[in-house]
This record gives C-alpha cells, sequence and structure tokens, in this order.
C-alpha cells in the first residue's frame, strides 16, 4: 500500500545505504509507488540500477524529486531511463533541487552538478504530463522556447536565474502558469519591468528575490491581476516600502501566506495593510524587518483570528526597558523600534488556532512567554492552547537565560512548576524547542516534567553544565511512548555520552540522541 518512499537519511541519523538486492525486494513489494524522493547528501544511497528498477515497477509515478544533486548526468541517464523512454506518462512533478551550499573555503563541492538543458528535454519529450518543474541553471531566450515546447502543460514552475527577455517569453508560454518562483534580474530598465509585470498570469503562489531600483515599478503594475494570490515571499526586497505594499493589499485580499524575509525598509504600515485587507491569513513569517514594532504584531491580533502559523526571526537585538524581542538595527540603547512581550503573549491569547509559534527572543521575553503559556487558570474548562503543535523559543545571538524571578505567583513558584503547567495548558505539543538556560531547573524533575508531555514528538533543550543528565535519566526519556528527536546540548556526563553513543549506533528504528 506504499504510495510515497524517500530514500534519506533522517535529520541526525547516519546516511543509510540499499543495495541492489535491497531495491530489488522493495520493487516486488512495492508497485502501488507515486512519489519518489532521493535526499542522500553525498554518494550513492542506491545504486542507479535500483532507481531504474523502481521506476519499471511503478509505472503510476507522478513526482520524482531530487533533494541535493551529488550525482552526475552519466547517473541520471541510467537511473531514469524508463522516464526517458515514455514509461512513466502519468509524471506530473520533477524537481532537481537547490545545489549544496559552498564550502569553507569557497569552493563549490566537487559533487554538486549543473544538469544540462538536453538532459531536460530528454525527459520532456516522452512526459507531456509534467506540470510542476524547478530548474537551476541560468535561463536563456532559447532555452525558454525549449522549455515551452517541451514542458507545455506547467502550472507551477520555479527558476533561478534568468535574462529578461527570457522571463518575457517564458511568461508568454505559460498562459495557465499558477505558481512561479525567481530571482528577479540583477540590471533591468524600467520599461522592461513594465513589459514583464504585464505578462504575468493570475498567480496563486508568488516567490520572488527582488532587490532592485524598479521594485516599485513593478509591483505597481504586477498587482494589478493577482486578485488570486494566496501565498506571497518576498526575500531582499531591500528597495521595496511601505506605499509598495499598501497597493499591493488593494488587490491581492485573497491572501492565507505570508513570508517577509530581509525586507528592511518595510514596517508595521505594511503589516497593517496587509492583515486588515486579508483577515483569513494563516500563516505569517517575519524574518529581520528592524522597523517593526509592537503595532505590526498587533494588527495580526486584531485581524487575523484565523492565523494558524505564526514565525519571527530577527538577526539583532537593542537595549530595551521590557528587554522586548525586538526589532532593533544593531544600535544600543533606547529604539523606539521595538516589540515588546506584550505584542506575542496577545497573539498567544487571541489567536486560538494556533498550531506553531517559533522565534528568536531576548532573556526577558522569552521567560514572559513562557510564563503566559504555562500560567495556572482557576476558571474555565479545557485546554487552553489546545492547538498549539509546534512551540520553539530560541535565543538571539548565543543564548537566553530564563528570568525566574519576573512573574513569580504563588501557585507556580519553580520551573519545574513551570514546565508541568506548560504540559497541561499546551496537550497537543508535538515539537519542542526551549534554547534558554534555566538556572534553577532540578535534572530530576525535569525528566518528570517532560514525561508529562504525552504526545512529543521532538525535543530540543538547552541545560546548564550543573544540570547534566546521566544514563539513566536518558533511559527514562526513551520511556516517552511517542518521543523520537533528542536534542540535549552539552550538559551531559560521560556516562550519558558514553550511552548516546552506543544507542544511536545500535537502535536503528527507536529514538535518536543528537
Amino acid at each position: 500500500m506504499i504510495r510515497q518512499l524517500t530514500f534519506a537519511p533522517y535529520r541526525n541519523r547516519p546516511q543509510p545505504t540499499f543495495s541492489l538486492a535491497d531495491i530489488h525486494l522493495l520493487s516486488k513489494k512495492c508497485v502501488g509507488i507515486t512519489h519518489l524522493t532521493f535526499g542522500h547528501r553525498e554518494g550513492d544511497i542506491i545504486p542507479p540500477e535500483g532507481v531504474l528498477l523502481l521506476l519499471k515497477k511503478n509505472p503510476n509515478i507522478t513526482s520524482i524529486k531530487f533533494l541535493t544533486l551529488h550525482f552526475d548526468e552519466k547517473w541520471l541517464n541510467k537511473a531514469l531511463i524508463p522516464i526517458i523512454n515514455g514509461h512513466c506518462s502519468k509524471l506530473q512533478e520533477l524537481l532537481f533541487y537547490e545545489p549544496l551550499k559552498l564550502q569553507e573555503n569557497g569552493q563549490q563541492p566537487t559533487s554538486t552538478k549543473e544538469l544540462s538543458f538536453n538532459f531536460l528535454y530528454s525527459i520532456g519529450r516522452k512526459c507531456k504530463s509534467i506540470n510542476t518543474l524547478e530548474i537551476r541553471p541560468k535561463i536563456s531566450s532559447t532555452n525558454a522556447l525549449m522549455i515551452i515546447k517541451f514542458f507545455p502543460n506547467l502550472t507551477s514552475l520555479s527558476v533561478k536565474t534568468i535574462d529578461p527577455e527570457a522571463l518575457k517569453t517564458l511568461l508568454q508560454g505559460f498562459p495557465n502558469l499558477e505558481s512561479f518562483s525567481f530571482s528577479f534580474p540583477q540590471s533591468i530598465s524600467k520599461d522592461m519591468t513594465i513589459e514583464i509585470a504585464k505578462e504575468f498570469p493570475p498567480l496563486e503562489k508568488f516567490s520572488t528575490s527582488l532587490d532592485l531600483d524598479t521594485s516599485s515599478t513593478f509591483i505597481s503594475t504586477f498587482v494589478t491581476t493577482q486578485s488570486k494570490l494566496k501565498n506571497l515571499e518576498l526575500f531582499k526586497c531591500s528597495k521595496l516600502h511601505d506605499s509598495d505594499l499598501n497597493l499591493l493589499s488593494e488587490f491581492c485580499n485573497q491572501l492565507e501566506s505570508i513570508n517577509l524575509s530581509f525586507c528592511h525598509n518595510l514596517s508595521d504600515i505594511s503589516i497593517s495593510s496587509l492583515t486588515q485587507k486579508n483577515r483569513q491569513l494563516k500563516k505569517i513569517y517575519l524574518t529581520d524587518i528592524p522597523k517593526l514594532t509592537n503595532k505590526g504584531i498587533l494588527s495580526l491580533v486584531n485581524n487575523c483570528p484565523n492565523l494558524t502559523t505564526f514565525v519571527f526571526n530577527l538577526q539583532h537585538i537593542h537595549n530595551d526597558d521590557d528587554g522586548g524581542g525586538g526589532g532593533g538595527n544593531g544600535n544600543h540603547g533606547r529604539n523606539n523600534n521595538q516589540i515588546t512581550s506584550m505584542a506575542f503573549i496577545h497573539l498567544l491569547q487571541n489567536c486560538k488556532k494556533l498550531m506553531e509559534f517559533s522565534g528568536h527572543f531576548s532573556d526577558n521575553t522569552a521567560s514572559r512567554i513562557l510564563f503566559e503559556l504555562s500560567k495556572k487558570r482557576f476558571y474555565g474548562r479545557g485546554i487552553y492552547y489546545k492547538h498549539l503543535e509546534i512551540l520553539k523559543i530560541l535565543p538571539i545571538g548565543h543564548s537566553c537565560v530564563f528570568k525566574t524571578k519576573l512573574e513569580l505567583k504563588p501557585e507556580q513558584n519553580s520551573e519545574t512548576d513551570l514546565l508541568n503547567n506548560l504540559a497541561d495548558n499546551c496537550k497537543n505539543l508535538r515539537i519542542l524547542v526551549l534554547k534558554c538556560n534555566f538556572s534553577k531547573l532540578n535534572r530530576n524533575s525535569f525528566v518528570k516534567s517532560i514525561l508529562r508531555f504525552k504526545h512529543l514528538e521532538e525535543l530540543s533543550v538547552k541545560l546548564k553544565p550543573n544540570q547534566s543528565l546521566s544514563d539513566s535519566h536518558l533511559k527514562r526519556l526513551l520511556s516517552h511512548p511517542k518521543l523520537r528527536e533528542f536534542e540535549l546540548g552539552d550538559a551531559l556526563t560521560k556516562d550519558a555520552k558514553l550511552f548516546i553513543k552506543n544507542y544511536n549506533n545500535n537502535s536503528h528504528d527507536g529514538p535518536y540522541f543528537y
């Protein structure tokens, strides 16, 4: 009954290998696969003959993804013979993801490959059903015409770099495009910007890096035809201003997901405009927007009751009276551009459908957020944060210290009580990341508290050296019925470190420590 099969190491685990005999067994048993993914970090997890065998036995494949490019076209030409020969006529999605990052010396890893267009065209000739494609090499006008010819049914396209004329040609050739992701050409005239912007069909998803002097010109033309847009991602759009986002909000009012990253000139005005016009918003990701203040966060509270995901990251912090999580620009001293804990707490209290709350916070803000989440209530019934499944409290900088003194109440007089109450209030947490130092936490109590999170699958915490867990503590954690991932840092005794080494080497199907 297997439909989706992935060959890849799971996070920090050792990379597995599969022999041809292994794949032969899989191909005999698994003949209904529709989604096949390969994500090895180095070398071959699986020989190309094995991929060929799987494809032959599974002609109904609709999606193939290569998450890294550690292989050359010789390997791929052998592995994908059934696709090139038209055996997988139902193939719709073909993705070759981003190559590995540069090495420390700035050189590209020798195992990273760029695929030629001829290889892609050989697939497109026989697989006319492909509607989703990701292309990494730079696209010229000639390449654009060939993509239109060999992949005529594309509705989702992701390209890394493309010439302006090629971009215009590509858009003209795909009037039914629904999702488009690209990096805008670095040098482009105002007239060409307008011409390209006019060619975009009504999209549902749009993702771009738009660091151009003509960014405002593009937005003012582009948005007029984008009333269907549901997912918006803007990266490193430093030339965009609030007036541009105000205009975007007027036309794009069906947004459900927004990701604004490194857009340094945007402020509360942009966030308020987007949320007022998009009250159905479910997901928002905000990364390094230094002009953001409480007002921007509170606009989410006031306008987006259906919010399910809130992810907040900052690159810098300044000093402020509240110790807020705060939107500084690297300046020291008092700065009006700040976000205090009050805004985050209001968001937690009022966005009742929140499933993920993640962010980088200062000491005081992290402490107050945790106090709010673990606050003991004496009124009402039920679970207070019943939808919350992912909670990540990360430091700005190297670490943050949990401030026990801030808001202690008689009914909440220790860090152990805080964790116990957090388990009671957030009963459905699956992922818990607390990278703040607990100054007074007893390690035995810590283990007992973690075992109270009945649905927890992944745990990442930062303990102090005097709270080092022993091997007996780790064995108790292993009794949790669902925990699969443990990140415990360096706060471990010698016996615990030895236990982890032996356990990870010998246990292939149980939880994993790292």
